[in-house]
């Protein structure tokens, strides 16, 4: 039983290293978004015709629009 207990103790401190790790990494990606909306915010106040032009062209697909605008399926490849 103890033995049990230690092996799920140390399971739980694997996880909660990795989980900190994510952190970490969510929010070093989270400061470069932040840098890049700030930088952007810059641009669209310098020159709103340009900002509205290049916000309509930087769009992300959503997934829902990138399965649907492929012919065909994946086995097809």
């Amino acid at each position: 039983m103890v033995k049990k207990i230690e092996k799920e103790k140390e399971c739980l401190i694997l996880n909660l290293a990795k989980a900190e790790q994510e952190v970490e990494l969510v929010c070093e990606q989270n400061r470069e978004l932040d840098e890049e909306n700030r930088e952007l915010l810059k641009q669209c106040r310098s020159s709103p015709l340009q900002c509205s032009a290049e916000s309509k062209s930087k769009k992300r697909k959503s997934p829902k629009m990138m399965i649907s605008s492929s012919p065909g399926s994946i086995n097809d490849i």
